[in-house]
């Protein structure tokens, strides 16, 4: 099975919104149980929109400036950002892979 790996445009589309699969309180209760740094970033600068599919939920993300569509604390951002998208297998259409 072929590595796919995600090449950043900067085009924020990922970030606006941020799509996770775990819901605000489980969200916040993984953090609070587990003290993951990724758990504990996304509970601190995450906001639940209100929007979901059947599998994801819809966050808004308060290190994310909309104007520059870029994230604030790129160099700082926990492994669950860097990740992301590509952990979790949805790409912006923006987004490049290369295989």
């Amino acid at each position: 099975m072929a590595d796919t790996a995600g090449v950043c445009t900067a085009c924020g589309d990922c970030c606006d919104p941020v799509w996770y699969p775990l819901g605000p309180a489980d969200l916040r209760q993984s953090a609070s149980t587990t003290a993951a740094e990724d758990l504990v970033f996304a509970a601190a600068h995450w906001t639940a929109t209100g929007d979901r599919t059947e599998d994801l939920h819809a966050y808004r993300c308060d290190r994310f400036d909309a104007k520059t569509r870029l994230c604030t604390a790129h160099e700082d951002r926990p492994p669950i950002c860097r990740a992301y998208p590509v952990l979790l297998n949805i790409l912006p259409t923006r987004c490049t892979v290369r295989l």
